[in-house]
């Protein structure tokens, strides 16, 4: 085969140029950092590039995610811990009022401080995150309580005010991916309805207790009996079936009331957990009669909590309820006989522990949604540094490799030109002389 001069030079012209594509490609791979820098480099490497980023941008959205979610969990705790420590205070000044010596100046200044934790308590159940109510369920642009001038609160019940504010923090399943972010008002504010006893008992006349004796209460499982005197009112029977109750560990029972004709009653009411039987039974004895009444124990209603087959319990008192019950005692203005003062408030005492517990069990909620999420986040931080470390070994190149190929293409680029420059370097001159 004859080899001409000109395909001597155009072999070296292609060699050249393939030099420069190299050179071009080491360059670029260190000023990238990439192996490849369009998906004809290579192929299988630029398609799992492709999974490897869609992966990582789904990953990166569940740990924001994950941030929005810790932001409303922890504001929940933050309010539910103010909230105990309301509750804490309020207990000591019914404990401090309760012992009888107080004057009129200080139930005055009690009752100025009650006012004010009430409005806090009213505030914090109107917790903020930029703009979204966090105890008003999915309703999160309506602000869920309103505090009256006359001490109760309304809570503006929507739609959406039970339903839970779900968040997708991690790639599960379908169900283990949500994140109930919000505590519903039910968990403490505004408790469901229960199972449980109610009676009502028809008007007392003046004379109240006629004939004395003995009425047996047995109340969720706890008996205890209440004696009652010739001349005791209604207020006075409250007051002792409400002693009684304390004493053997039961709530307090007994409230005034009023009919349909706006006359006072005595209404007992007793809650349970438990939805079956009977929670509260009373037998009158030993001649027992009320004027109004007889000598015959008032009927009592069960009630059943089950919301799936649309049957009601009792409503419970909201905290603002139990709160505004405790300001009444302080000023006097709900009643001003004999239970309304020092016994009304020891009572509230366990009231307060009441709501104490219930705020225990939602921050319990609280505490397990954040031990959740905190597991959530770590795994979340752990999958994106994994797929980063794998996307890293598929594309990222090797920097000393790198280098050292670039300056062995420049050796050989240059011995290239060399040879070439002697190759190409004669004419048609040299050829003829």
């Amino acid at each position: 085969m004859r080899i001409t001069t000109g395909m001597m030079a155009s072999r070296s012209i292609a060699a050249i140029n393939r030099s420069y594509e190299l050179m071009n490609k080491y360059q670029t791979q260190l000023e990238t950092q990439k192996k490849i820098n369009r998906p004809s480099d290579d192929p299988v490497v630029a398609m799992k590039g492709v999974k490897n980023r869609a992966d990582l941008a789904g990953i990166g959205q569940y740990i924001r995610n994950d941030t929005e979610a810790d932001t409303w969990v922890d504001a929940t705790d933050t309010a539910y811990d103010e909230a105990k420590k309301i509750l804490q205070r309020l207990r000591e000044l019914a404990d401090n009022m309760a012992n009888g010596t107080n004057t009129a100046v200080d139930r005055e200044a009690a009752a100025k401080e009650i006012s004010q934790l009430q409005q806090q308590m009213v505030d914090i159940a109107n917790t903020q995150i930029a703009g979204n109510y966090i105890f008003n369920g999915t309703d999160i642009d309506v602000k869920p309580f309103t505090l009256n001038a006359d001490g109760t609160v309304t809570f503006h019940q929507g739609d959406g005010s039970f339903d839970a504010v779900r968040v997708e923090v991690s790639r599960a399943g379908e169900f283990d991916s949500m994140l109930d972010v919000n505590s519903l008002p039910s968990a403490f504010f505004v408790p469901e309805n229960s199972a449980g006893s109610q009676s009502e008992w028809g008007v007392i006349g003046a004379n109240g207790v006629t004939a004395a004796g003995t009425i047996e209460f047995t109340v969720n499982g706890k008996t205890f009996n209440v004696e009652l005197a010739v001349g005791d009112s209604t207020k006075t029977i409250m007051s002792k079936i409400n002693q009684g109750a304390v004493e053997n560990g039961v709530s307090p029972i007994a409230k005034l009331g009023t009919d349909a004709n706006g006359d006072e009653i005595l209404v007992l009411t007793a809650y349970t957990n438990n939805p079956a039987g009977n929670n509260m039974t009373m037998t009158f004895s030993g001649g027992l009669t009320i004027d109004g009444i007889g000598n015959t124990a008032p009927a009592v209603t069960n009630y059943q909590y089950d919301p799936d087959n649309g049957q009601l319990g009792l409503p419970q008192p909201t905290v603002f309820e139990s709160i505004n019950d405790l300001l009444n005692y302080v000023n006097g203005t709900q009643d001003n006989g004999e239970y309304f003062t020092s016994n009304a408030l020891s009572h509230w005492l366990q009231t307060a522990d009441q709501l104490i517990d219930r705020a225990n069990l939602a921050v319990a909620e609280v505490g397990g949604k954040q031990n959740r999420l905190e597991l959530i986040t770590t795994r979340n931080d752990s999958t994106e540094l994994f797929i980063t470390k794998m996307l890293s070994e598929n594309e990222d190149v090797d920097i000393e490799e790198v280098i050292m190929n670039l300056s062995i293409q420049e050796s050989m680029h240059r011995a290239s030109l060399a040879v070439s420059a002697r190759v190409i370097q004669p004419s048609l001159l040299d050829f003829l002389s």
